[in-house]
């Protein structure tokens, strides 16, 4: 790996969301750095992601592009019975301090699904653990 300095944010997620078709949600996001794909030295990082549902099915699968604090991502629902369930993600890392003092890492973002149930969009929370 470069020595380049950058926000890795590889790890797990608990995610919080508002759909506007599906209304609340909860997941499980799990990001993995791709060193291969990523350009250290221009400070463009990407990813690989897998989200599980509630009952901890994995229900989406990703690619993530970040540079500083900004990230963007597509992503498809794997489920045979959702093919229409894709879209975009444009989100802003931030850091903060929980109750105990302790930094998180958090992803906040927006989302646009051009076929799902006619087109949809939403928004998430996701805390790194």
């Amino acid at each position: 790996m470069s020595d380049k300095k950058f926000i890795d944010l590889s790890g797990e997620y608990e995610v919080q969301g508002v759909d506007v078709h599906d209304g609340p949600f909860s997941a499980r996001l799990i990001l993995t750095l791709n060193e291969k794909c990523s350009d250290f030295s221009r400070g463009y990082i990407t990813y690989q992601s897998k989200a599980f549902n509630a009952e901890g099915i994995e229900t989406y699968q990703g690619s993530i592009i970040a540079n500083g604090n900004n990230f963007a991502m597509s992503f498809i629902n794997i489920l045979p019975e959702q093919k229409s369930d894709h879209g975009v993600i444009f989100g802003t890392v931030t850091h903060d301090y929980d109750a105990a003092g302790h930094r998180q890492t958090i992803l906040h973002n927006i989302y646009y699904q051009p076929d799902y149930q006619g087109g949809g969009y939403g928004s998430a929370v996701s805390i790194k653990q």
